[in-house]
């Protein structure tokens, strides 16, 4: 399963790695094509950064879309890949400077996506404490929002085509609740629609949210206008007033991008779960519907941290689907219970997609029980003794076979720190030493190995662009 040109492999352990190509050898006992899919769990610590994330960097043989906590991997990384020719592009959602730019409203061509838009942005800025009796705002709030998002990709200029615009839109809903049959600035406007086009579907929507009373609809707008206020922040303004991550050309040419994520403060990483649901959507149909189904660049997408990214509607599907596509996703997580807590239904399936598990080691129990029932069973022969004492004292011996974890919970628990776990499905499982990362041949490429390598973030070719 490994690839005889080394760098064209995915690096595991010290001793075992996995081709990218999807042609391996397939014989009559045997086929050795894996998809690319991995799940890396490995408690703080562990190496996850040290281990995996710098070494399958190193391979440059993929496009990558990395999240960056922090914004290390940027600095420690982004030399070695201009010099490989890569384009190099910069989220930035921790200082919101020298950053790239992403709009939502370039990648939507359908109403199928504005509606998937509007429910990730719902999903990922409610409370995951909510009871269900808040549906009934959700439901109103994604019809006000489904109706303004569909107004502006119609009726306005592409440039006006903002999510801040659409911030302003929900203003003018704003009604008095002292004044009964009043006509907001918004109800002129969807009347206007109307009168030009009774079926459409932005005014469909809009008549969705007008079925709430007056007061009622106070209520709902005073909800989603708190739900919309980190649009409000001028830096926030700023990068979605525009696009220029061009997400839809990741597989296009050897390119990069950096999503750069606090570790501390997730308010704003909600725009990072729209950012991947849209990458995913748009190579899926620049694969199907300009290259034939395959992608020219294989797309790796790098989720470490991934609790901290929010809920991506409908991942479990999507990884089923982008591998052959040649996209493939790394999850990287501190245990399973975020996984869990996440992807509460759909957790199992997630994992049960991707055809290589990593552990690296971790202090969470459910974690070790998970690894332990994962590995399964090994065969053992137990022998029984039975010895009669007296004048016709008796001697026998029985063997019996019988099964045990090949790991128990408390040896998953007391794994070497210098040692991972790893299964690739259909193989035994394997106990390897970690990887060496100094033995990479770019390792000295690295900026926190050679510091004329460190790459400063006000090198953001956007930042060059504003200054020049």
């Amino acid at each position: 399963m490994m690839d005889k040109k080394k760098d064209n492999n995915i690096i595991l352990t010290k001793s075992e790695s996995l081709s990218m190509s999807g042609r391996m050898k397939i014989t009559k006992s045997n086929n050795f094509n894996r998809n690319k899919n991995v799940i890396v769990v490995g408690g703080a610590g562990s190496g996850k950064t040290r281990f995996y994330v710098k070494p399958n960097l190193m391979q440059l043989h993929s496009s990558y879309v990395v999240s960056d906590s922090k914004g290390l991997l940027l600095s420690e990384t982004a030399t070695m890949f201009k010099e490989a020719g890569y384009e190099i592009k910069v989220f930035d959602l921790i200082t919101r400077e020298n950053t790239d730019y992403y709009n939502p409203f370039t990648y939507i061509r359908s109403e199928d996506d504005i509606l998937k838009v509007v429910n990730n942005l719902i999903k990922n800025t409610s409370d995951p404490e909510k009871k269900g009796g808040d549906d009934f705002w959700e439901k109103a709030e994604t019809a006000l929002l489904m109706a303004t998002f569909s107004y502006l990709l119609q009726e306005v200029d592409e440039e006006d085509q903002t999510l801040t615009n659409v911030v302003e839109m929900v203003r003018l809903a704003n009604c008095p609740e002292d004044v009964p049959d009043y006509v907001s600035p918004l109800d002129v406007i969807f009347n206007e629609l109307e009168e030009k086009d009774p079926a459409n579907f932005a005014v469909a929507q809009y008549k969705i949210f007008k079925l709430a009373g007056d007061r009622t609809a106070k209520s709902i707008l005073v909800s989603l206008g708190v739900r919309l206020s980190p649009f409000d922040i001028p830096n926030i303004k700023k990068i979605v007033s525009k696009d220029t991550l061009a997400l839809d050309t990741v597989g296009d040419k050897k390119t990069i991008i950096y999503i750069l994520l606090s570790d501390t403060d997730t308010s704003f990483n909600f725009l990072a779960s729209m950012l991947y649901q849209q990458l995913f959507d748009s190579l899926v149909y620049k694969a199907d519907n300009v290259y034939k189904g395959r992608l020219p660049h294989h797309v790796r997408c790098v989720l470490d941290e991934f609790a901290n990214i929010g809920q991506i509607p409908d991942f479990e599907k999507v990884i089923s689907v982008i591998r052959s596509r040649e996209i493939s996703v790394n999850v990287i997580l501190q245990n399973i219970s975020q996984l869990k807590n996440l992807y509460k239904d759909t957790w199992e399936t997630i994992i049960g997609t991707s055809d290589v598990f990593l552990y690296l080691g971790g202090m969470e129990l459910s974690t070790h029980e998970y690894i332990s029932k994962l590995l399964g069973k090994k065969t053992i022969q137990h022998k029984n003794i039975s010895i009669t004492k007296g004048s016709n004292g008796n001697y026998s011996e029985n063997y019996q076979k019988m099964g045990r974890n090949l790991l128990d919970v408390d040896e998953v628990a007391n794994l070497s720190g210098t040692k991972a776990i790893l299964k690739i499905r259909g193989i035994v499982p394997f106990i390897s030493e970690k990887y060496d990362i100094t033995k990479h041949k770019n390792y000295k490429k690295l900026g926190d190995v050679t510091p004329e390598n460190w790459y400063e973030r006000n090198q953001s070719p956007k930042n060059e662009e504003e200054n020049g």
